[in-house]
């Protein structure tokens, strides 16, 4: 008991947005059959028919997502547009590198920054 408390549950894995409620029954059922062997059989076909229903929500929001841009842009929406491509795009790395001076003390100033990457290709390549 004070291991659960210490220690929380696991999270069950969260899926893409695309995903149907289908797809999710199918997946639940499969995690619920034993793992004897016996099953393999019924394990196998559940996963094919997972794979099969999950690639057909994926094209399903795709082209539900094509047709969302097609009718932005014949609507000469470009603000809509736009913002269908970048929520459409993979996602910018919200991570942005340390820079530092030679004493190790990190650079916040971005012209400063800049300066010191000419800096460090100098010495890279003479």
């Amino acid at each position: 008991m004070a291991s659960k408390a210490a220690c929380g549950f696991a999270k069950r894995p969260t899926y893409k947005h695309w995903v149907s409620s289908g797809s999710l029954q199918l997946i639940e059922a499969r995690r619920s059959t034993p793992g004897d062997c016996e099953f393999d059989h019924k394990r196998r076909m559940s996963r094919k028919e997972i794979g099969q229903s999950l690639r057909k929500d994926r094209e399903a929001w795709w082209s539900k997502r094509a047709n969302e841009l097609e009718t932005a842009a014949a609507s000469v929406n470009y603000r809509k547009l736009f913002q269908l491509i970048r929520a459409t795009g993979s996602k910018k790395s919200g991570v942005s590198e340390t820079i530092c001076e030679e004493d190790g003390m990190p650079i916040t100033n971005i012209h400063r920054r800049l300066g010191r990457w000419s800096e460090f290709f100098e010495g890279e390549f003479n």
